[in-house]
């Protein structure tokens, strides 16, 4: 849907998505074993690449770290409350689900504007796409490397959460550390972004480390794990931003929304993995710990190869 926000109208784009997503939320209800319906719901509906280019396209003059940092407070805030919605009934999550729906599309159709839509009806941008700019494009290539164990670690740290404690509301912990680095990365000033990157991932590999030698080194056995996972949460919340400005920095603006929305499959993508991964092992904290810690260690390398 980004790259189809590139090539079209994203403002056409935005409200398609936002018109056809009540109509396969209701299928979903009805036919809640229909795979199909669902994955047709979720392919449909994913505005954030779209907004976030939005956003770049359109206040250039503001910095772009702290625009894409603002829309991932406004994306971890709700996050952070999901607790209070597990006990709502189905038909009322489904009416809950189409409000809120419907109130981001009256706010599209008022607020969501693109200077480049009366420039799309004069450029063919299938004819030749131009992704990586050829002078960043080696960095870029190695951060969305580095960014995908990163994810897996981020989600490998939610199911271990989940099953350590038994209590699936604790991804609320999560998106709480989140929102907190996504707050701290606001007050960002001019630091080279690819170091940034990296610093991140190491100090995130040294949280990872900590409970692995105190438990299984040391034999210490009460942990705080709730406590460790709302650093690595903030951990996230803090580089995620830099890594789509890196990206965004890197493309051409004309395919903005490609590049956000491969981040954003990335992050759908480890989060389908990890899931799947955590049923075949039983959610063996051991050796989530440690997976953890080997992929903030990849994400390590490739960055630091990106500097």
């Amino acid at each position: 849907m980004g790259f189809l926000s590139d090539i079209f109208c994203r403002r056409r784009i935005l409200i398609v998505m936002h018109l056809l997503a009540p109509v396969l939320l209701v299928l979903s209800y009805f036919y809640t074993s229909s795979l199909w319906v669902i994955v047709l719901f979720g392919l449909v509906y994913n505005p954030l690449s779209t907004i976030r280019a939005n956003l770049v396209d359109n206040t250039q003059e503001y910095s772009r770290v702290k625009l894409i940092s603002i829309s991932f407070i406004v994306q971890f805030f709700p996050q952070t409350f999901v607790v209070l919605f597990q006990d709502l009934s189905k038909y009322t999550s489904l009416l809950l689900a189409i409000g809120g729906i419907l109130i981001s599309l009256i706010l599209g159709l008022i607020f969501f504007f693109d200077r480049r839509d009366k420039k799309l009806r004069a450029q063919n941008y299938f004819s030749k796409i131009a992704f990586f700019l050829p002078k960043t494009s080696t960095r870029a290539i190695y951060t969305f490397i580095a960014f995908i164990p990163s994810q897996l670690a981020f989600f490998v740290s939610n199911n271990l959460l989940e099953a350590y404690t038994m209590k699936p509301q604790y991804y609320s912990i999560l998106s709480f550390g989140a929102l907190i680095g996504a707050c701290i990365s606001t007050l960002y000033k001019k630091t080279p972004h690819v170091s940034v990157l990296t610093i991140a991932y190491g100090f995130a590999l040294m949280i990872s480390l900590l409970p692995l030698g105190a438990k299984y080194i040391y034999g210490y056995e009460h942990l705080d794990i709730p406590f460790m996972f709302v650093a690595l949460g903030s951990v996230l919340g803090f580089y995620i931003s830099f890594v789509y400005d890196v990206i965004l920095h890197s493309v051409s603006k004309n395919y903005r929304g490609t590049a956000c929305g491969l981040l954003d499959f990335v992050f759908g993508g480890a989060s389908i993995l990890i899931l799947l991964l955590f049923k075949e092992l039983s959610a063996s904290s051991f050796f989530a710990l440690l997976l953890i810690s080997i992929a903030y260690a990849c994400a390590v390398v490739f960055q630091k190869a990106a500097e």
